[in-house]
């Protein structure tokens, strides 16, 4: 193991330098230098930052551990902390470092940004003891192609999984209360999303700008289809809404070209304003009320194509 310095300015450095803070095992080079901390480059944890420490909304009753092939692992028991940037999750200095995420059995929840902009991230492990996902955990995480979503699960926190571009596929457990607003926008989920009937709140633009699913089958447990739902997504053609949401909200489901099939329940009572406008393709609507119950519901402006 070699301290970060050139040899010909050892003797220089030498002199003048204080307690090194900082010793990188395969030294090739010296990035920056300012009196008392050295920044060095190509060793195996390359950037400033501890690779293990506490991460419980409780102190320690959680820890963390970054090993050298970028696995990040979270034992312990009970709740992560929450954090309110990118920066304050502990392992913020080496989140380009971090290719996978393990959270042990006996975790409770993922925190509030926990994973925010961990770009090189490409796979999760959640346990079943795992009960709810924060807001904007794993925000940004580009590179993330799958999430499998453990049994026990109830939660999912607002925009947890937004702009995971490379998200192709998600499950949904039946144990799942709620999806928080945005939750997958802008996401690359394809295919089918079909919502267990568990689900009992959705928040506003949960699927919006999702441009690979072509059928989503929302929940009888819902009050409503929320603002924005599914806006934008353009490869979208049928929607299945079972029996039991009495509105659907505006701009729901605006701006959708491929859209041919609607599923309607004789629950719904009104249609929010432009909630099918720009979705010009519609050729059948299937309704299971009365005719006197579909000329009764409320629609409002811009939805010519109904």
């Amino acid at each position: 193991m070699g301290l970060c310095s050139n040899e010909q300015e050892d003797a220089t450095h030498k002199s003048r330098l204080p307690t090194m803070s900082l010793i990188c095992a395969y030294f090739s080079g010296v990035e920056f230098y300012s009196n008392a901390v050295w920044h060095c480059s190509n060793g195996d944890m390359n950037g400033w930052g501890s690779t293990n420490g506490t991460c419980g909304a409780n102190g320690d009753n959680l820890t963390w551990m970054l090993d050298e092939n970028g696995v990040l692992t979270i034992s312990g028991t009970g709740a992560m902390a929450d954090y309110s940037t990118s920066d304050s999750a502990p392992w913020a200095p080496k989140r380009g470092n971090i290719t996978q995420v393990v959270v042990e059995s006996g975790v409770t929840s993922v925190g509030k940004y926990a994973f925010l902009d961990c770009g090189g991230l490409t796979e999760i492990s959640l346990p079943d003891t795992l009960k709810t996902i924060n807001a904007g955990a794993f925000l940004w995480c580009s590179l993330l192609t799958e999430a499998v979503l453990p049994d026990g699960l109830e939660t999912l926190g607002g925009y947890a999984f937004e702009k995971c571009t490379a998200l192709k596929s998600i499950n949904f457990p039946i144990s799942l209360r709620t999806i928080g607003g945005e939750c997958f926008r802008e996401t690359g989920l394809e295919g089918e999303i079909i919502i267990p009937d568990t689900v009992e709140e959705i928040g506003d633009r949960a699927f919006n700008q999702c441009g690979s699913i072509t059928k989503i089958v929302l929940p009888a447990g819902l009050e409503s289809v929320p603002n924005g739902f599914a806006e934008t997504c353009s490869s979208l053609e049928e929607i299945v809404i079972k029996t039991g949401p009495t509105r659907i909200d505006h701009w729901a489901f605006h701006s959708c070209p491929s859209l041919k099939r609607i599923t309607l329940p004789a629950t719904v009572t009104s249609i929010g304003n432009r909630t099918f406008d720009e979705s010009n393709g519609i050729t059948d609507i299937y309704y299971a009320g009365t005719e006197d119950e579909a000329n009764a519901i409320a629609i409002g402006f811009g939805n010519d194509s109904l």
